[in-house]
């Protein structure tokens, strides 16, 4: 019988740190405040079977780590991805992107932003964002056989394999009373021409509204030059219409354009193997090669959070700084793919 073969991807425990500056309202908002996040990816992991080995590396590595490079590993554990930023700890801001993206369309010419800046409307002049504002990482996958011996441990046989997304998941993760900030989580993964943006329970996210940025009570307004003019319309930030898509991992099924049904021993043309069959196409192992894939983690500073019928873009800070929340990604593989 043959066993389905699986990766459990990086489970990221991220944690909104103190760091912002006085507000009158009381809050923090992604396009108002300096509001600091620190990455403790606490307990991150990424499971492998016996024939199955991972390495992180930043994106701009073209070239997969040797064969017999330390990088390899049976188990991907949280400071493996740390490393790819030499440091303990990253620091996250709220941030949102120049542009709109479909949920399963390319992020090549996608850049985020940081702040807002007063009566600029488009997002092209905003504040540029930093590039430890968010997460991104590339996971290089082989496939290895090994007979115990020195020359394989150094120097191990690669095998072909189709690789799938076969479950993904961003949840709230419990410390003290804060509230749960998980809806503003956004990951995009990127593999070779296949893409794919995801939400906790978003399909969705306008990125445009009205903002305060002038420290006057209420929305920024449009400006008047006349004595005669008064207070005009609010001002609308971004470009009116503009919206991130995402799949919404509350509804996600299997057999779809995200997750891969269970591969299952198939016959005809493909008789005896173990095949893949939908979910997102990661791309595959060769004989001499491995995969990859890059990952991206923001947090979404136009999504609403809070109770239902009174969510909002402006965060309280006594409820949202100190939240955690977790991020697993599945990945199937198979000898091919339907």
């Amino acid at each position: 019988m043959k066993m389905n073969k699986k990766i459990t991807a990086s489970i990221l425990a991220m944690t909104m740190g103190a760091g912002l500056v006085g507000s009158i309202s009381g809050t923090v908002a992604w396009y108002q405040y300096s509001t600091r996040a620190q990455l403790g990816m606490l307990g991150a992991s990424v499971g492998l079977d016996r024939n199955l080995e991972a390495a992180v590396t930043a994106v701009s590595v073209t070239e997969a780590p040797a064969k017999d490079s330390p990088l390899w590993k049976n188990e991907i554990v949280t400071q493996n991805i740390l490393d790819v930023y030499g440091e303990t700890s990253v620091s996250l801001n709220p941030v949102t992107t120049s542009a709109s993206y479909l949920k399963g369309g390319s992020f090549d010419s996608i850049t985020f932003k940081g702040n807002p800046i007063q009566y600029k409307t488009n997002p092209t002049q905003w504040a540029a964002c930093g590039e430890k504002d968010y997460v991104e990482f590339k996971v290089w996958v082989r496939s290895i056989t090994k007979d115990g011996t020195d020359a394989q441990i150094t120097n191990p046989t690669y095998v072909a394999k189709e690789l799938g997304l076969y479950d993904a998941t961003i949840r709230h993760v419990a410390n003290g009373e804060k509230k749960d900030i998980s809806s503003a989580v956004r990951v995009q993964i990127t593999a070779g021409t296949n893409y794919a943006v995801m939400a906790k329970d978003s399909s969705a996210t306008d990125l445009y509204g009205p903002l305060d940025l002038d420290n006057v009570p209420g929305n920024d307004k449009q400006l008047y030059y006349s004595e005669v003019d008064t207070a005009g319309d609010d001002l609308v930030y971004g470009l009116d219409g503009e919206q991130g898509q995402t799949y919404n991992l509350t509804y996600e099924t299997r057999g779809n354009d995200l997750l891969c049904d269970d591969p299952i021993a198939d016959t005809g043309a493909n008789e005896g193997k173990l095949v893949v069959k939908g979910g997102l196409n990661l791309g595959a192992t060769t004989a001499s090669a491995p995969a990859s894939f890059t990952v991206k983690i923001w947090l979404e500073g136009w999504a609403k959070l809070g109770t239902s019928g009174s969510e909002s873009a402006m965060w309280a800070t006594k409820d949202y700084v100190g939240s955690k929340f977790f991020v697993g990604l599945t990945i199937a593989s198979g000898d091919a793919r339907e």
